[in-house]
């Protein structure tokens, strides 16, 4: 129920006020003065990073907070609800709310993220009962975002849908904003399957052809954004071609006795900033 901060140069922790349920959601902003945690109490916070001092609270979130995540230049925040289809955005610096991008409705919100440009803001989850008329009963959605900067006329801050697909249960953009990665449990045979959506250009995503299930955690793009590389089921590391979605490359991970382990396991890979050093566990 409480969330942590820890400082990687000392032995020290600064212990926050905690949150009366648990925290699913933390997120430093991108000058890494301010922590915002988003919790199952309803409760939205920005800490001072250096102190732990409360910036401001909101305590009325409608529904559970599941994730949070900052806009490139720090200006917005996006809180995602556990317990509902509904993403919020609020005014980073003094927590007015300013916009709820779609209709709530019933359903689960799993991941919430701005694209690395600050023009788009999508979410990951899924949805269920009627949805409204003309509006896809949809799990990945991406909005482009207009006003609300300074030099505006009138501040306000407009999210216009451009895209939607089936259940998704986490996305990520690639460094140049042109495509989306995101994992969709609901449309495979067994367990999840991967796509890639150049989504300003492709009408619908392409599957990421690979052996097993593919989740976002489990791939990263490359700095210059045309390649994706996936942890496949048969212990290799694949190499996508971002605009065809096909395999290029692969080399071994781990032996393959360890594979039936690996299937069963959720992978993650981490590259480093410059693309030369790639991380698994």
């Amino acid at each position: 129920h409480h969330p942590r901060l820890y400082r990687l140069e000392t032995p020290e922790r600064l212990d926050l006020l905690p949150h009366s349920a648990a925290v699913p959601g933390v997120a430093f902003s991108p000058d890494g003065t301010r922590l915002a945690s988003a919790g199952k109490d309803r409760v939205l916070r920005v800490y001072d990073a250096y102190t732990g001092r409360i910036l401001w609270e909101k305590n009325d979130l409608p529904g559970e907070g599941q994730c949070v995540g900052y806009s490139v230049d720090g200006r917005w925040l996006a809180a995602g609800l556990w317990d509902r289809n509904l993403v919020c955005v609020w005014d980073a610096q003094t927590g007015e709310r300013l916009l709820e991008p779609q209709a709530s409705r019933q359903g689960r919100t799993f991941s919430t993220c701005f694209s690395p440009d600050g023009r788009f803001l999508a979410m990951a989850g899924n949805a269920s009962g009627i949805p409204p008329e003309g509006e896809s009963d949809a799990g990945i959605k991406i909005w482009h975002l207009e006003g609300g900067k300074s030099g505006d006329t009138n501040g306000i801050l407009k999210a216009t849908l451009v895209k939607s697909w089936a259940d998704g249960s986490g996305l990520v953009f690639a460094p140049d904003t042109r495509s989306v990665a995101f994992s969709s449990p609901g449309l495979g045979a067994v367990g999840s399957q991967l796509y890639l959506w150049d989504f300003e250009r492709w009408p619908e995503p392409h599957r990421v052809s690979l052996r097993g299930p593919g989740t976002v955690e489990g791939c990263c793009f490359t700095p210059d954004s045309r390649h994706l590389l996936v942890i496949d089921d048969d212990g290799a590391i694949a190499t996508i071609d971002v605009q065809t979605a096909e395999r290029i490359s692969a080399f071994r991970a781990w032996n393959s006795q360890n594979t039936q382990l690996a299937s069963r396991a959720t992978q993650f890979l981490s590259l480093s900033p410059d693309g030369s050093r790639l991380a698994v566990s």
